[in-house]
């Protein structure tokens, strides 16, 4: 596939320019913050006199809920749980309204300086800090502390909604980052263990592409496409956090970050992947992996559901391994995806309501169904130690989840710029316009620029 080179593109002028142009709806949702807290909307709920009236003592109460799950089986799952607590609950009515994903955000951060905020928010992990920077969400310290059961989530989960020590979500579940690979070409290839450390999987890649033929699309592949919603730098975060390096605007330059990018420059510049993988989403990985094009790729826990189900390609086919690390001292680590629970300061009735509903959910019989439904790992020892003793194929996803890392705990809000500039790091060097290394120091230039 022939790709264009990004300076025919994007026609970058200087360090400090062309970068700007693939920045996705992210940076916008961060500049809005930025100028919502300027005209002071961080106090919004510190006093009586802008929020909503609390609610007298009732026999019956409605909650409003916001989320972007209009497709299946993600908008069944919703229905289930609140259809489920109606039933259990009669005293209470959940109504849901449903946003289309691109808009959530926008639409919360308008709503919470308009003081219309609904009782119970659903939004992706990286924009609850802009979220909760609106002054507009209920901290959840005083009811996590009296529920006693906080210390049985995941860490990286707790990091992901804890700003200073305050609470401000609870994560409905996780997705993770590992490799999928096909056993049919690994037998093949002669390769009867998968690897763990960067040299095995550049040497078993090796193997793979001089045993057997039909590989459109090489060894490996994973998705380094810059667009928008196609995450690159999602994608190659499990590799620099698996190299030692952190989340955060100084370790884009890092050692870890450094080496995690030539590693991928190495595996295209030797042809061991194809420079396809800048036109490639997570998505569009499977079906190759499936019908034999390509041997190995990187993918996540959404499409355990679809290998298992599809008969044309039985997940017999199909194994997963963990990611592998630079060196056999290092851990494999995976930035965490997945919604959260927030609460809006609306008035104490609504609060304590939708806060008993949240503390029902969280229950691991509960948690369990709702998280399979959602085709999500649950952030709850008591629920992804079952789902790992029910299905043995998540086995390799829950390993993984120990290291799982908050994509917000040093990025806060910064976390889409920081995303799409790394995007844009990974373009450059694999396209050979730049070394690694210069393309990761241009974009922690650009970052730092972009939120001052």
């Amino acid at each position: 596939m022939d790709i264009p080179s990004y300076k025919s593109v994007y026609g970058r002028q200087s360090s400090a320019t062309t970068r700007s142009a693939l920045r996705c709806h992210n940076k916008l949702f961060g500049a809005v913050t930025a100028v919502l807290a300027t005209v002071g909307l961080l106090v919004v709920g510190a006093g009586n006199a802008s929020a909503k009236p609390a609610l007298h003592a009732t026999s019956h109460i409605t909650l409003t809920e916001e989320d972007y799950w209009g497709s299946q089986p993600q908008e069944g799952a919703f229905n289930w749980l609140f259809s489920t607590y109606e039933k259990t609950h009669p005293n209470v009515t959940i109504t849901r309204d449903i946003v289309p994903g691109a808009e959530l955000t926008s639409k919360v951060l308008s709503q919470a300086q308009t003081h219309t905020l609904p009782d119970i928010v659903v939004n992706d992990n990286p924009y609850v800090p802009q979220d909760w920077a609106t002054g507009g969400f209920v901290a959840l310290n005083s009811y996590l502390s009296k529920w006693g059961q906080w210390s049985s989530y995941l860490p990286g989960s707790q990091a992901i909604t804890t700003v200073h020590g305050i609470v401000d979500a609870i994560q409905i579940g996780a997705v993770d980052l590992l490799m999928f690979y096909n056993k049919a070409i690994f037998a093949k290839a002669g390769i009867t263990t998968v690897p763990t450390t960067w040299s095995q999987l550049y040497t078993d890649s090796q193997k793979i592409m001089s045993k057997v033929k039909g590989l459109t699309y090489g060894a490996i592949s994973f998705g380094a496409s810059s667009e928008s919603n196609c995450s690159g730098g999602w994608q190659f975060e499990p590799w620099l956090l698996s190299a030692g390096a952190k989340l955060s605007v100084p370790d884009m330059t890092a050692p870890g970050t450094v080496a995690a990018l030539s590693l991928w420059v190495k595996l295209v510049k030797n042809g061991l992947a194809t420079k396809s993988v800048l036109s490639m989403c997570q998505s569009t990985n499977l079906p190759w992996l499936e019908e034999g094009s390509v041997a190995m790729i990187e993918d996540g826990t959404w499409d355990l559901a679809t290998v298992e189900s599809n008969h044309a390609y039985p997940s017999k086919m199909i194994g997963f391994f963990k990611m592998p690390v630079e060196s056999p001292a290092d851990k494999a680590g995976t930035p965490l995806g997945g919604e959260n629970w927030e609460i809006a300061k609306n008035n104490p009735a609504t609060e304590q309501a939708a806060w008993n509903f949240l503390e029902w959910s969280q229950q691991p019989k509960i948690l369990l169904e709702f998280d399979n439904m959602m085709d999500y790992i649950g952030v709850r020892s008591p629920v992804y130690e079952e789902q790992a003793s029910q299905n043995k194929a998540l086995m390799p996803f829950v390993q993984e989840l120990s290291g799982g890392a908050s994509r917000t705990q040093y990025l806060g809000a910064n976390y889409g710029t920081y995303s799409t500039d790394m995007a844009d790091a990974i373009g450059y060097a694999i396209l050979g316009e730049e070394t690694p290394l210069a393309a990761l120091q241009a974009a922690q230039k650009q970052v730092k620029e972009t939120i001052g």
